[in-house]
């Protein structure tokens, strides 16, 4: 978990630095639009027309504020209000660190944003009368995106759902939720006040998720979408909430297909999410007991973590509750090296494994007897660069001319561990968990690799190199928006516009036939190649490229570990003993892959030479 965390972190300060070379969007006055005003269950809204033929609702409240008494419970529904309610604006940021997915343009590194106040989403629907709506022969698809991040990044502002929403005709929802210790945090002093099992599992973020799910049952027919034909998707972080959700049961439902984009399976066992360092089954640095700690130092009510630990032991419940909502937004985040701009360090657990909201096992296990899960079609997939993006910011591979601009120091060692890296990603994200689900579920289960790579290549500045069809590329294409939503802008110009924009056309086909259907086909144009479910015969997975870099095709190309150490084992490519030794503890030293790969003896022997004189926990996994 903290591996995962602090990589999310880098490459969050990258993409921020990536953003000073893409254009700001252009901020438009919105105005009411006539044919928008809507019903739902807590009053009366109105939109505004936004592009692609759609109508756009902004900051609709899907819970009451989660403040005071509420901070660390299970939402609530929101109050109702009088009047017509104008959905014009994006609600606040869920409370995190300014990153360029903070939904604020002016920022910087280490600096607190957002409010507690933030549990609202927003609507994007094809243009049409509430008249034209209540006349519908047929309701549409809805697809709820769940913003990434890394949970401790990211708000529902920063996409623009309508090319996507009017290009397919479907219903599109994003949502903020609770992040960082505010969205997940579990403690005994918490559990033992707790009202209900949701209040006591910890997973705020995640039932935030699901209060919005609930929010789209109850009042989604009035923007003209069939709540009963609602699907997930995310990417990254969002990606390892739909895995999540698929696991869990207070979700069971409230959807029928998930998307996973990048996602990965992680959860975190409760004594990692809440014990102290040095117990007897560790907790993670930032663990509920390790934060109280840093709060009584930070108090000035104990000198060290000793005398905290022991002060913190010698508490009541009532009183550890006491301190925790008693305290600030700022002073819940200010961790060592948290507030300082580009010291970043924030690594609290996500995603608890408390038995209610979330299984005790891992996902993958519960992932083989379709009882034990929410058994949906499910979609879901990588890129083939994945790791570049935080290779990017690697000073053993990235330097920077004049302090800016990123300069790739060997090429060939830069490909070689990019490629390790996002194999195996695609391996323990992607490959996986496809071959767990379709063995439990059958033939809906679906699989991609994106590989557009076509960035501008210049002589000052090579994106394609640095980045290729790096991590978070997708969205674009998967939104059709090369202009507001992700800030990857700086990938685009009019020499790759022609392909991109026929591949990004064929993705959010495919999005939407999936939508409609629960299986991606041949797209709702029915003009794309056939998307055929994992385990066929032609392939178990479809490469989404443009024609200049082999079209969209299905690929056998399949991989698992076992491959990726054979392949590792005998790669005349790498260049030295410590390079093979490193790339092997880069890849198997991994505490977030399904199951412990890591083999002392393989290590010891590995190569020529072996890798006895390269300790592991003398290698840096970052570097």
């Amino acid at each position: 978990m903290m591996k995962k965390i602090a990589i999310l972190t880098v490459i969050g300060v990258l993409l921020s630095a990536l953003y000073l070379f893409a254009s700001m969007p252009e901020h438009v006055a919105r105005l009411q639009a006539s044919g928008s005003e809507r019903r739902i269950d807590t009053g009366l809204l109105v939109g505004y027309s936004d592009r692609n033929d759609t109508h756009a609702w902004r900051g609709i409240p899907y819970a009451k504020a989660p403040v005071g008494d509420l901070r660390w419970k299970a939402p609530h529904s929101p109050e109702p209000w009088n009047g017509m309610r104008e959905a014009l604006a994006d609600g606040s940021p869920c409370v995190q660190f300014w990153s360029f997915i903070s939904g604020m343009e002016n920022g910087v590194e280490g600096q607190l944003l957002g409010s507690e106040d933030c549990l609202y989403l927003n609507v994007w629907a094809p243009q049409m009368t509430q008249e034209e709506v209540t006349q519908q022969s047929k309701k549409l698809p809805v697809m709820m995106w769940i913003p990434g991040g890394g949970n401790i990044f990211g708000t529902a502002s920063t996409y623009a759902a309508h090319h996507l929403a009017g290009s397919q005709k479907v219903i599109v929802v994003a949502l903020n939720y609770r992040l960082g210790v505010l969205g997940w945090f579990g403690h005994p002093a918490l559990r033992s006040i707790a009202e209900s099992l949701p209040d006591a599992s910890g997973n705020f973020g995640t039932l935030d998720i699901i209060q919005g799910l609930t929010w789209v049952k109850n009042n989604i027919s009035a923007f003209g979408g069939d709540p009963d034909n609602v699907t997930i998707f995310g990417e990254s972080a969002g990606g390892q909430n739909v895995f999540s959700l698929i696991g869990s049961e207070p979700a069971s439902g409230l959807f029928h297909r998930a998307i996973v984009q990048s996602g990965y399976m992680t959860t975190t066992p409760r004594s990692a999410a809440e014990n102290f360092i040095d117990d007897e089954s560790p907790g993670l640095a930032l663990s509920s007991r390790e934060i109280i700690n840093h709060l009584l130092i930070f108090d000035g009510q104990a000198p060290d973590r000793a005398t905290a630990k022991s002060l913190q032991q010698g508490m009541s419940g009532a009183e550890i509750v006491k301190l925790l909502r008693s305290r600030t937004k700022e002073q819940l985040f200010a961790y060592p090296g948290t507030l300082a701009p580009g010291q970043i360090d924030y690594q609290t657990p996500m995603l608890l494994r408390d038995g209610f909201v979330l299984p005790k096992q891992h996902l993958l296990q519960r992932f083989t007897n379709t009882e034990l899960y929410n058994s949906v079609p499910v979609m879901l997939g990588s890129n083939l660069d994945e790791s570049k993006l935080i290779m990017a910011e690697d000073p053993q591979h990235v330097t920077n001319l004049l302090g800016l601009i990123p300069q790739i120091i060997d090429e060939e060692a830069y490909d070689r561990q990019a490629a390790y890296q996002s194999q195996q990603w695609k391996a323990y994200a992607v490959d996986e968990p496809a071959s767990v689900l379709h063995q439990s579920q059958g033939n809906n289960v679906f699989a991609y690799r994106f590989d557009w790579d076509e960035a501008p290549s210049g002589w000052l500045l090579d994106f394609q190199k640095l980045l290729g069809a790096a991590h978070g590329v997708e969205i674009d294409f998967v939104f059709g928006d090369f202009e507001s939503g992700f800030p990857f802008d700086m990938l685009y110009d009019d020499q790759n516009a022609p392909g991109r924009n026929k591949l990004s056309q064929s993705m959010m086909d495919y999005w939407g036939e999936f939508a409609y259907r629960g299986r991606p086909g041949t797209g709702v144009s029915g003009k794309n190649n056939l998307w055929l479910p994992w385990g066929s015969t032609e392939g178990d997975f479809n490469v989404l490229d443009t024609h200049s870099g082999g079209g969209i095709r299905m690929s056998r190309e399949s991989l698992d570990n076992k491959k990726i150490k054979q392949q590792l084992a005998s790669d005349t490519s790498i260049e030295s003993q410590e390079e093979l030794c490193r790339l092997y503890v880069l890849l198997f030293a991994n505490p977030e892959q399904n199951v412990n790969l890591w083999n002392s003896e393989e290590y010891e022997n590995l190569g020529a030479q072996g890798c006895a004189n390269y300790p592991r926990n003398e290698i840096s996994m970052y570097n």
